[in-house]
């Protein structure tokens, strides 16, 4: 860059000690700023006015000297860093110099502001000149982020919820998508979701976001972004999108369920729509397509749980929601449980669940419910047929039920009992059927009892009988422990003899006692002392 060096002031002041010199026969010269001409010029920084140098008698020579601030220029870019395909702007200021000023920009632009756009980092040069041939360079570097590649899309043609979806490109996980419904980026980001793919054996993040139902035709198109990392944007990916009504209505079903090995379904559809009969309620997407016409016979020969769904389908093979139809096995007859009560017993249902009907006979009749009472005021038999209902089926076969009222059996026959004390006991005895027997406090007993003769005294039992499952009233037992006698005691005995062939034997008699010999002989009860003959 030519600037003015120190050698003009140099000049300046050899020139005014020549000027203001004392040499031999000249008189010293005086400044007088009252010349009306200046002898030269000269340009000098930072100042700009001028002055002239005369001697006292007037004749003097005139300086004019210009002081003028030195060029200098810089660089003020928009964005110092960009995204590739961005673009900044340069713009030069200046200091100082003198107008018109030359503009050479190292990529051929010659004006005070250019717009670059590099494709790497690029150092911009330029170097101003002015008026006077001065001249001044600088320079500023622009960085240049690696910008995503465009995110790759198809077009779709869909009906009612669609996800339109964008790949990142090359696969990667570091960057973010935005939707937009203009290519500049501008408005509202389209709110959407990120979810992992894999496709050819690699995973991506793929993007996409949800329609809502429509009931048009819409065509439009969306524009899709890839952000890196860095915050860069990728070009703009358009996804035309062809979205159709889906069918509002669900198709008119005569019967949505059946019972047996095989029915006739029928549907009816509104409008232009048809009929699609599939095995899975996601339609197109899961399942196969079972008919298209209205009737679909569904067989179901292993008698088990089956279903189906129904579609209407728009002329633009659109879906609408999905209507499920049934078909369940025929239940077998139910298991049941007869009744038997006894005449004063609380009545009691003959079922108490809710998904059984019952009838007067084994076929035909009609199906009743709640379930029939049994009253048990009085003895009495009845037969009742049941059947049960299962997902909606009536089993086909029924159950029998018999109910039973029986009377209260009699109380069994007893007789009391005695026993002397320490005698041996047998076991009680009742005329009567499955005997029940229960002690003094009406405990009921393991068995038949025996009583016990270790004490005087006198105890009950008592027993019933059970018929029909009826117990009767209870009989009691008594049952006596009497005392026993004490030993007779001898007072005298008297021998046989030649003359007396008897003997006598004289005894402490106890008053009603019944005395007995071991030759056998037995005497009757004494009522007075007395002596006995042997």
């Amino acid at each position: 860059m030519k600037k003015t060096t120190y050698l003009h002031h140099i000049i300046l002041v050899m020139l005014s000690i020549c000027l203001y010199g004392t040499a031999a026969g000249k008189t010293p010269l005086s400044t007088n700023l009252s010349e009306k001409k200046p002898l030269f010029s000269t340009n000098i920084p930072v100042f700009k006015d001028f002055f002239y140098l005369s001697s006292k008698n007037d004749k003097g020579l005139g300086v004019k000297i210009n002081f003028s601030q030195s060029l200098t220029a810089a660089i003020t870019a928009s964005q110092t860093s960009i995204c590739k395909g961005s673009s900044s702007t340069l713009t030069v200021e200046l200091t100082g110099g003198s107008q018109p000023f030359n503009y050479a920009w190292s990529n051929g632009e010659t004006t005070p502001s250019v717009s670059v756009s590099p494709a790497a980092n690029t150092t911009y040069a330029l170097t101003v000149t002015d008026a006077d041939g001065a001249s001044f360079s600088v320079s500023q570097l622009i960085e240049v982020k690696e910008a995503p590649l465009a995110p790759f899309s198809v077009s779709f043609v869909d009906c009612g919820s669609t996800l339109p979806k964008a790949h990142s490109t090359p696969y990667g996980f570091n960057q973010t998508f935005e939707w937009y419904s203009n290519p500049n980026r501008t408005g509202d980001i389209i709110p959407s979701r990120l979810v992992r793919e894999v496709q050819d054996g690699e995973t991506s993040i793929v993007s996409d976001f949800v329609f809502n139902r429509g009931t048009t035709t819409l065509n439009t198109s969306y524009y899709v972004f890839e952000k890196g990392s860095n915050g860069c944007y990728s070009p703009a990916t358009e996804v035309p999108i062809t979205v159709y009504p889906v069918p509002q209505t669900t198709p008119n079903i005569v019967n949505n369920f059946a019972c047996g090995t095989s029915f006739t379904f029928e549907a009816i559809p509104n409008g232009n729509n048809t009929i699609e009969w599939r095995t899975d309620f996601r339609a197109i997407f899961f399942g196969q397509t079972l008919g298209t016409e209205n009737n679909y016979t569904l067989l179901n020969p292993e008698n088990k749980r089956d279903s189906l769904w129904v579609f209407e389908v728009s002329p633009n093979r659109c879906y609408g929601a999905p209507a499920l139809v049934r078909i369940f096995p025929t239940p077998p007859a139910p298991p049941v449980t007869d009744i038997s009560l006894c005449v004063g017993d609380a009545s009691k249902p003959i079922f108490t669940n809710p998904d059984y009907r019952w009838y007067t006979a084994p076929t035909g009749d009609f199906p009743r419910f709640p379930a029939a009472e049994i009253v048990a005021t009085a003895p009495s038999s009845s037969t009742f047929y049941i059947s049960q209902i299962v997902d909606g089926c009536v089993s086909a076969t029924r159950s029998e039920l018999k109910a039973i009222v029986s009377p209260i059996p009699a109380a069994p026959t007893v007789i009391d009992v005695e026993y002397c004390q320490n005698e041996t006991a047998s076991a009680l005895t009742a005329g009567g059927d499955n005997l029940k027997w229960y002690d003094a406090n009406g405990v009921l007993l393991n068995g038949t009892p025996t009583p016990s003769t270790s004490a005087v005294g006198q105890t009950t039992f008592s027993v019933s009988q059970i018929v029909n499952n009826c117990e009767s009233a209870k009989a009691v037992i008594n049952v006596k422990i009497k005392a026993a006698p004490s030993t007779p005691s001898v007072s005298s005995v008297t021998q046989p003899t030649c003359d007396v062939s008897t003997g006598k034997i004289v005894l402490d008699t106890q008053i009603g006692v019944e005395y007995s010999f071991d030759n056998g002989v037995t005497y009757g009860i004494l009522n007075e002392k007395s002596g006995l003959n042997a």
